[in-house]
């Protein structure tokens, strides 16, 4: 993913509250409020959270490495998440077979772009720390520190998106 098209998702991001379709009564309407709940599920599940490979890619970005038990507390979860991480991504793509009638077309964009930005920022997350860290291969601090900005990019119009749609739904109630 190129920095200027993270720039581009996050601003898009921060638009979403503004696209999210909520017609007369539709806050009370179940599948509707289903449908957002599974997105905002999805958006948390995408995150990248401080405490998993972002936490590597920082140590490697300072110019150190990391132990092997920070290695082995981090790597293994974060391949083993790869099915769900899928699955969820698949749910913010909503060109699969139906159309979200819960949001506009742009809305839809918006979530679809989040979703090719994090299988494209995992992939090169999998590519630069797998192979090098389970063989104590040498890792570039500087591409360790591109991808720690664009998953703090990423992770920024994530939050934006899924804070949208809990305003949208009324309720913070998850």
């Amino acid at each position: 993913m190129e920095f200027t098209s993270v720039l581009e998702l996050l601003k898009g991001a921060k638009e979403l509250a503004d696209l999210a379709r909520i017609e007369p009564g539709q806050k009370t309407d179940k599948r509707h409020q289903r449908e957002i709940k599974e997105l905002i599920e999805s958006l948390r599940l995408i995150y990248f959270s401080p405490r998993g490979v972002l936490s590597l890619l920082e140590i490697i970005a300072d110019g150190e490495y990391p132990t092997q038990d920070q290695i082995e507390l981090v790597l293994p979860e974060f391949n083993d998440a790869d099915p769900f991480v899928r699955r969820a991504l698949y749910r913010l793509d909503p060109d699969f077979e139906r159309n979200n009638r819960s949001l506009t077309l742009k809305a839809q964009r918006v979530l679809r772009e989040i979703s090719y930005g994090k299988g494209g920022v995992r992939s090169k997350v999998q590519s630069l720390l797998n192979a090098s860290l389970t063989y104590s291969e040498p890792v570039s601090p500087q591409e360790a520190q591109t991808l720690v900005q664009e998953i703090s990019e990423l992770n920024r119009a994530i939050e934006d998106a899924e804070e949208a749609l809990v305003q949208r739904m009324g309720t913070t109630n998850l």
